[in-house]
């Protein structure tokens, strides 16, 4: 009996320890996927979006730069890392994160859907431009995921 009440409270220990990792997957990838959108709306006056906005409103809230690196960084780079974030986060939270397998996997499709999306602006297919850094941020955003959370899974 006692070796039955040990496995129940294992396993029920271990579906709380998921649940609170799914949350914190789930955090991690919408707050990374507003900011970024917020980012990108805000910083960059050559979308979509702003194609449908009055030029008043564009004045309001778009931010001039100068060829200030950090604006720069973020407008174009920093933008990429918060996206690639919120797309493994989101793949971890979906996935049973029941071992680092499937965290590394995440992480390896997170690489690799940046690299095919930059391929597609490499060859017309989608409006943008090819740039190695943006599939080097995506591939730090997997990277860091993974490493903090293969650490975790050390602590259990």
């Amino acid at each position: 009996m006692l070796d039955i009440y040990i496995v129940l409270e294992y396993n029920i220990h271990k579906v709380n320890i998921l649940d609170k990792n799914r949350q914190k997957f789930t955090f991690f990838s919408l707050a990374s996927l507003i900011l970024g959108v917020f980012i990108y709306l805000i910083l960059r006056n050559d979308t979509y979006f702003h194609a449908y906005i009055s030029e008043d409103i564009k004045s309001f809230f778009y931010i001039q730069t100068d060829k200030n690196f950090f604006i720069d960084f973020l407008k174009y780079y920093f933008i990429d890392f918060l996206w690639g974030l919120s797309l493994v986060s989101a793949l971890n939270a979906v996935s049973l994160l029941n071992n680092k397998k499937s965290i590394l996997i995440n992480s390896i499709f997170t690489i690799f859907s940046g690299l095919l999306f930059e391929l597609l602006q490499l060859s017309g297919i989608v409006n943008g431009t090819f740039d190695f850094i943006d599939i080097l941020m995506y591939a730090v955003a997997a990277s860091i995921v993974a490493v903090i959370n293969i650490n975790k899974f050390k602590e259990y």
